[in-house]
């Protein structure tokens, strides 16, 4: 037993085995403090609101294709306010991947009252808009359904 112990002692410190490199450093990325890219924008611009607003859970801010049924092409849920408020809808904001983006979209802007998309109350506020993909600086007005 003592031999195996010098043995493994006298191995670990060995000039020859601290030359070879770990399977990490090898696999390990060349240059880590390159930034990440960030995901392209698809929409981007400004929300505003009327003066009087409803107590609300959530702002949703969705792109859809206008000449194709479906789900949101991309869809976002921001805090509710203060107005006027930024958004930015980018490829992260996809919740699948269905395909391209088409250059033609239509922006839906919501004031929700209680933070569910899919439950529709008559204090929401709502603005819908025609848009192109790349477009900032886009100004969308809530208003009553």
């Amino acid at each position: 037993m003592t031999t195996i112990t010098l043995f493994a002692v006298f191995a670990c410190s060995s000039p020859a085995l601290e030359a070879v490199a770990s399977p990490a450093e090898e696999t390990a990325p060349a240059d880590e403090s390159a930034p990440a890219e960030a995901p392209a924008t698809l929409v981007s611009g400004t929300i505003e609101a009327p003066a009087e607003l409803p107590t609300a859970a959530a702002v949703f801010v969705s792109l859809k294709n206008p000449a194709a049924p479906g789900p949101p092409i991309a869809a976002k849920k921001l805090p509710a306010g203060p107005f006027p408020m930024s958004f930015t809808l980018t490829e992260a904001d996809r919740p699948m991947n269905n395909g391209p983006v088409p250059d033609a979209l239509q922006l839906k802007a919501t004031l929700d009252v209680d933070g569910n998309p899919m439950s529709k109350s008559p204090a929401d506020l709502e603005a819908v808009v025609q848009t192109k993909r790349g477009t900032t600086e886009l100004s969308v007005t809530l208003a009553p359904r």
